[in-house]
């Protein structure tokens, strides 16, 4: 073996076909660099079909395991290639008279690019094995060191962004969604004499060394904002009044470790009767009005509170999606500090390939109580697949105000009955109140087609199908919310400008029933 001999094999070890282009067989070049990127594209294709067809009961870690499995087979392979190569090289310069090409100046400058191409995919294979395995070995020993789970627990789940994570990459709105919320290109607001100040609380005192982004007046972002070592933040802002539309904080390394935090807007709503609005700040067109004054002011003109997220005991995070049965388990929680009253919500999960939807089902107000059995809902037999629900938990003080809420996780906190039940919707049950009557599986079904028949006919009207959605309408009969077909039977008729109709069957709609309400957008067409 002469030091000749091995040139080539060393320069395809370092760029993958230098060697080959060194013993003019650029044909070798060309086959091995197609062979390296099949091998990538083929990974990317298979990672691409796993995530459109994987089923959605498969559990976070699984699919965890199958994409590193995935980019080891990646890692191997390429390796493989690369000694393949190598020897190639070495075995075409051993041979006497090789054929090749002559040397020229473009044929060196190919080989040039080819090679340092060929460079970068190795060093991006070397990196990209490295990060990607430290990124989930990371992640799954923070995730252990909380929960205590093992390299096996099937039921890991790691969430981008969590509350619990070291940094809590959190966020909350101050209003209705808006572009802007995240668009990191806003420009900075106008810096002027004033300053808006603020704070941000947890456990009642300012928190230092916090960084976050604000948004302010759907057009401005100040960026990078971070609290002083006394927890109050500064921004240089022309004096006037502000509206903070979404504050989002990206760095808080001085997290307190094993405390799972939400950030609250202050615009939470409150519980009435059993209805509570989690979404309200939706309502406001506008963010929170900050007025910035001359001279500036050294004291917080706003503060934001942090704040523990009420802690769910059953169902169990860890157990992912909890088989159960209906007249043996019980819904409970951890007592929030200050908390006279819960609202339990479950929500219909189901799982279509790669989505999932949610149906509201129940909801349940809890006073004095930190638990809730299903044996204490109405339940039918059902026939199919078990079926299953997310658990939302939420906590109000004395007087009806926000607290705080369980995580709004669908990998986790859900229940599937086992027992081969339904839990009788709380729409449905309020038809049958004072009847004496008590609901049967075929009821639920024709309650169900004609609301999914009801919905359809919306979406009908809205694209100006009339004649099709009203033969629709035509075929809801039987069960159905009260007064919901007499109002979307008048919105078809507003939208038709038959006006005068239309507000007979709105006054229907309200006739039949307290709740029942008649959307502005159905006499949008007749306000005009």
């Amino acid at each position: 073996m002469t030091k000749k001999q091995l040139v080539p094999a060393i320069l395809n070890l370092f760029t993958l076909v230098g060697g080959h282009l060194y013993n003019r067989q650029p044909q070798r070049a060309l086959l091995f660099m197609a062979l390296i990127l099949t091998c990538y594209f083929a990974a990317f294709v298979f990672i691409f079909l796993y995530f459109a067809t994987t089923p959605p009961e498969e559990s976070p870690s699984v699919q965890i395991d199958k994409v590193r499995l995935t980019a080891s087979a990646v890692f191997i392979g390429s390796l493989f290639i690369y000694f393949i190569s190598a020897v190639t090289a070495y075995r075409d310069e051993r041979q006497p008279g090789s054929p090749g090409t002559k040397r020229v100046w473009s044929s060196i400058f190919s080989a040039t690019i080819l090679s340092v191409f060929g460079v970068g995919l190795i060093t991006y294979q070397a990196f990209a094995a490295y990060a990607f395995n430290v990124q989930f070995r990371d992640a799954f020993s923070e995730h252990s060191s909380q929960t205590g789970a093992k390299s096996d627990n099937k039921n890991l789940s790691l969430r981008m962004g969590s509350s619990t994570d070291r940094f809590f990459l959190n966020g909350t709105a101050f209003k209705r969604y808006d572009a802007s919320f995240h668009d990191p290109d806003l420009p900075d607001p106008p810096a002027g004499a004033a300053q808006l100040t603020g704070e941000f609380h947890l456990d009642g005192k300012a928190i230092p060394d916090l960084t976050f982004d604000m948004v302010l007046d759907g057009k401005y972002r100040a960026k990078n904002i971070a609290t002083d070592s006394n927890g109050l933040f500064s921004i240089p802002i022309q004096p006037g009044t502000w509206h903070i539309d979404y504050v989002h904080i990206t760095a808080w390394n001085n997290k307190p470790p094993d405390r799972n935090l939400m950030l609250l807007n202050g615009r939470e709503g409150k519980l009435s009767e059993d209805f509570y609005d989690s979404s309200s700040y939706f309502n406001y067109g506008e963010g929170v009005p900050v007025t910035a004054t001359l001279p500036a002011e050294d004291r917080a003109l706003i503060a934001f509170s942090i704040v523990d997220k009420l802690k769910m005991l059953e169902p169990d995070e860890q157990a992912g999606r909890q088989e159960v049965s209906s007249d043996q388990f019980a819904i409970r929680w951890q007592a929030y500090p200050d908390a006279k009253t819960y609202l339990v919500r479950l929500n219909k999960i189901k799982r279509k390939a790669s989505q999932i939807s949610y149906t509201p089902v129940v909801k349940r107000r809890i006073t004095n109580a930190t638990q809730l059995p299903l044996s204490d809902l109405k339940t039918v037999p059902h026939e199919g697949e078990n079926l299953e629900y997310q658990v939302r938990i939420f906590a109000f003080d004395e007087q009806g105000n926000f607290l705080s809420e369980s995580e709004d996780v669908f990998d986790s906190y859900s229940i599937v009955l086992a027992d081969g039940k339904e839990i009788v919707e709380d729409n449905f049950l309020e038809m049958f109140v004072g009847s004496g009557e008590q609901p049967s599986m075929k009821d639920m079904e024709e309650y169900r087609n004609n609301e999914q028949r009801l919905e359809a006919a919306k979406t009908l009207i809205k694209d100006k199908l009339f004649n099709e959605a009203h033969a629709l309408l035509d075929k809801v009969q039987g069960r159905s919310k009260p007064g919901e077909k007499d109002a979307i039977t008048g919105y078809l008729l507003a939208e038709q400008n038959q006006c005068a109709e239309a507000e007979k069957y709105f006054e229907k709609a309200k006739q039949a029933s307290s709740n029942s309400c008649v959307p502005d957008c159905y006499r949008k067409n007749c306000a005009k």
